[in-house]
């Protein structure tokens, strides 16, 4: 992990494996290309796409939190990425991580 980065975090990161779900409402996003070209095209929004995450704790509970969709990235291959930041902070994620 790189350290730079940790320091300018605001909360600490702890690696997780959880299975996990989200759905993005049926609103329309409003989005702007930047540029195109045969294969695709990249947008731009004035705001982060919001999604409901479904998280399976350890214990097999299912809980649900808001969160928008910050950034994104194509791994190797046809993985994708992706940055999602919690809306709802009375709803503590790390709650159910076992250390």
């Amino acid at each position: 992990m790189d350290e730079q980065n940790d320091s300018r975090r605001q909360y600490p990161r702890v690696e997780v494996k959880a299975q996990v779900e989200f759905f993005v409402d049926a609103d329309i996003v409003s989005a702007e290309t930047i540029d195109i070209s045969d294969s695709g095209l990249r947008i731009t929004t004035r705001e982060p796409v919001k999604t409901t995450l479904r998280i399976t704790e350890n214990d097999g509970k299912v809980k649900e939190y808001q969160a928008e969709m910050v950034w994104a990235r194509q791994d190797s291959g046809e993985r994708m990425t992706f940055g999602l930041k919690f809306i709802d902070d009375e709803n503590k994620v790390l709650d159910f991580v076992s250390f």
